[in-house]
């Protein structure tokens, strides 16, 4: 699994979800209970998961590419600096 890297799998998956791990997260069996009830919804609608995965995509390439994320850094250190 290794070798291939986890791209892949990410690329075969019809879906994926990463549940929280922080300690910080109050709503643990809550945030369980609705992820359940999310992932069979998409699960059973095809259209839904094609829908939103190629939104997540958009908002992906859109709000964190390189250009973006280097151009909001950037502007929080000159603010930081100027303080």
């Amino acid at each position: 699994m290794a070798e291939l890297g986890l791209t892949h799998f990410y690329h075969a998956a019809d879906l994926f979800a990463l549940a929280s791990v922080a300690r910080s997260e109050a709503f643990g069996i809550v945030q369980i209970e609705a992820m359940a009830a999310a992932i069979n919804r998409l699960l059973d609608h095809q259209s839904l998961r094609q829908f939103l995965g190629r939104a997540a995509s958009l908002r992906a390439r859109q709000e964190f590419s390189l250009e973006t994320m280097t151009s909001r850094v950037l502007a929080l250190y000159e603010t930081v600096a100027a303080r």
